[in-house]
C-alpha cells in the first residue's frame, strides 16, 4: 500500500471523526433546546395549576394537555440521546488497498521510511506523523530518539 493511499485514508479518517463529532454537537444542541422548552412547560404547568388551584377550577384535562406536550417533548430528547449513542458507536472508513488493483511493476514503489514513531491505539510503526489506519498522531516508539 502506497504511502499516498495511506494519507488519503488517514485524511478520510480525520473527515469522517470531525463530520461525527458536528452530528453529535448538533444532536446535543437540539436537546438541550428540547430541555428549555420542557422548562418553559413546566412553568406554563405551575402557572396554570396554581390559577386554576386560586379560581378553584383545576381540573384534570387543562393539566393533561400540557402534560402531554412535555411527554412529547421527553420522548424526542431520547430518541436525539438514542442518536448519539448510535453515531458514538459508528466505525471510521477502513483502508481501501487501491494498489492492490495495479498490475505489479507498473508502479515504481519506493520503501517506507521509519519515522521513530508508534500509533498509540494499534502500536503499529508509523512512516509518517499519522496512523493510516486511526489517523492519529504518532507517539515516539520506545528507545527512540527523535529531535523535532
Amino acid at each position: 500500500m502506497s504511502l499516498f493511499d495511506r494519507a488519503s485514508h488517514a485524511a478520510n479518517v480525520t473527515k469522517w471523526k470531525a463530520d461525527q463529532q458536528m452530528r453529535i454537537l448538533k444532536a446535543q444542541n437540539q436537546i438541550r433546546e428540547l430541555e428549555n422548552q420542557i422548562r418553559i412547560q413546566k412553568a406554563n404547568l405551575a402557572d396554570a395549576a396554581l390559577a386554576l388551584f386560586i379560581e378553584g377550577k383545576l381540573t384534570d384535562n387543562e393539566l393533561q394537555q400540557i402534560c402531554q406536550l412535555i411527554d412529547g417533548i421527553n420522548n424526542q430528547v431520547q430518541s436525539i440521546y438514542q442518536e448519539i449513542e448510535l453515531t458514538k458507536q459508528e466505525q471510521p472508513p477502513q483502508l481501501t488497498n487501491f494498489s492492490a488493483t495495479i498490475p505489479n511493476g507498473s508502479l515504481n514503489i519506493t520503501p517506507q521510511t521509519n519515522s521513530g514513531l508508534i500509533c498509540p491505539t494499534c502500536g503499529q510503526v508509523l512512516a509518517g506523523r499519522f496512523c493510516p489506519v486511526h489517523g492519529l498522531e504518532g507517539i515516539p516508539a520506545p528507545n527512540t530518539n527523535i529531535n523535532k
